[in-house]
């Protein structure tokens, strides 16, 4: 979301939103927040518009791609997998974004958890709109839908 911070013009670091559908981009806005003040009450009408925001920073990425190559991604990667690590190893108790088994959705999704000795050790409830909730069991029901069909195609091992 660092493109959205860039766009109103306040650092990254007091910005925060929950991305429920990367590829699709779907922002839960309603948890969008910068230092704590919903997004929403500190737009101007001369700000983009939430959907503008979201586009620029799903396309962000491929511009950079195209600019820089595939390599710097890597980075960015390697960079929250060694987080990831640390925060287990040294039991940091580290909140981060990070696909798991969410026993409410049936399934591993993208949900900010608590990272520590022995890995996710909870699941952070964010609170969502219906309509974002809704999305995400969509985007549930799409998953299992789609490791059903992989356990079909392939062979059991």
């Amino acid at each position: 979301m660092n493109t959205a911070t860039l766009k109103l013009f306040i650092s990254p670091i007091f910005f925060s939103a929950i991305v429920v559908n990367i590829h699709l981009l779907q922002v839960a806005w309603s948890t969008a927040n910068l230092a704590g003040c919903p997004i929403q009450t500190l737009l101007l009408p001369s700000h983009p518009s939430l959907s503008d925001i979201a586009n620029s920073t799903k396309t962000k990425a491929y511009s950079i791609i195209a600019a820089k190559g595939a390599r710097p991604t890597a980075y960015g990667i390697a960079s929250v997998v060694s987080s990831i690590r640390e925060s287990i190893l040294f039991d940091q108790r580290l909140v981060r974004p990070l696909s798991h088994w969410v026993e409410t959705f049936g399934t591993c999704i993208s949900l900010p958890a608590v990272i520590g000795h022995g890995g996710v050790q909870r699941t952070i409830d964010v609170p969502l709109s219906d309509a974002e909730r809704e999305v995400l069991q969509k985007i549930a029901e799409e998953i299992k839908k789609n490791v059903k069909t992989v356990e079909e195609i392939l062979p059991q091992v």
